[in-house]
């Protein structure tokens, strides 16, 4: 799985499991974003993970008020600085409708997009 060989390697991802284990209970919350994606494919896991990054461990949420909740439980817990974004005040965002071809030293190169989809289930804004 994604998380275990993240959370290896980021201080960060440590502060976000822990806040998903005490934040499961609070209405809105929806998860870590890694939840959500899956990986087309194994070979590509690696990239996904040096390309995402901490971004990846970003927390999920409904609106600003669940925000807000979720905040205080991280200053209670004393975790470290986390990206929250309430499915709110996200648009709905399109596939761009051109597709670049691009190669390096003669290797094709693929947008990440490409590579991950949403899992079954999770909300298109993400």
């Amino acid at each position: 799985m994604l998380v275990k060989q993240i959370e290896k390697v980021e201080p960060v991802f440590a502060t976000v499991e822990r806040l998903d284990k005490n934040c499961k209970a609070i209405g809105g919350y929806k998860g870590r974003l890694i939840d959500f994606i899956v990986c087309k494919s194994e070979n590509f896991t690696p990239c996904v993970d040096i390309v995402g990054k901490s971004k990846l461990m970003a927390v999920i949420v409904d609106s600003l008020d669940t925000a807000k909740k979720i905040i205080q439980v991280n200053q209670e817990l004393k975790g470290g600085v986390i990206n929250i974004y309430p499915l709110e005040t996200i648009a709905e965002l399109k596939k761009p409708k051109v597709h670049l071809e691009a190669s390096y030293n003669g290797i094709a190169i693929k947008p990440m997009l490409d590579l991950i989809e949403l899992a079954s289930g999770a909300d298109i804004r993400l």
